[in-house]
């Protein structure tokens, strides 16, 4: 599938800029003319052609997670903000491949799942314990966090493994080359 005009579809999200100061809405200002050379464009990277040296610039934003820890840097969520038009053609194209996500989607799993989150993760929780409350059940739960993992993950296993399910070649050569490529500036 080709990336189309829905990459900026009226009902994207309005959400922060990248450093190019792009936002979601901006896009919808584009003729059908420039989308047909935006796809073209983004087609041509799944094709092997390198981003933008302009656009392989993010924006790394800090956000407390505790409000009296201020002074501590290990108590910032660093939140990376793309570029829009990476954003978009990333959405358009994980929205694409739906059906490939719920092949080896498991139950347990809340995110990157399509329909799923993290309010169905607590609210299903949430009737799990108070089912076992009324029937007097013991009740054993447990969380991970990933602790940090902003920059640890292993991106050479990811790629093996994204290809070795399946992933689209095309789609995955464009992630690799924007990850491998990008530059995180602090905000």
């Amino acid at each position: 599938t080709r990336t189309s005009y829905s990459i900026a579809h009226p009902d994207a999200p309005i959400s922060s800029s990248g450093l190019d100061k792009v936002y979601t809405e901006d896009l919808r200002l584009l003729s059908s003319g420039a989308f047909a050379h935006l796809a073209a464009f983004l087609n041509s990277i799944e094709n092997g052609a390198p981003w933008p040296a302009q656009m392989l610039h993010a924006k790394a934003t800090f956000l407390s997670k505790d409000p009296d820890k201020l002074e501590d840097p290990l108590q910032y969520r660093v939140l990376a903000i793309m570029p829009i038009i990476y954003r978009r053609w990333a959405t358009l194209r994980l929205q694409q491949l739906e059906a490939w996500v719920l092949e080896w989607a498991d139950p347990g799993m809340y995110a990157g799942i399509p329909g799923r989150g993290a309010d169905d993760a607590w609210y299903e929780t949430a009737l799990e314990v108070e089912f076992a409350q009324l029937t007097n059940t013991a009740v054993l739960g447990g969380a991970v966090d990933i602790w940090k993992c902003f920059d640890q993950v292993p991106r050479p296993k990811l790629y093996s493994v994204l290809l070795a399910a399946g992933f689209p070649r095309g789609v995955l050569r464009a992630y690799m080359a924007f990850q491998e490529s990008v530059e995180y500036r602090n905000a």
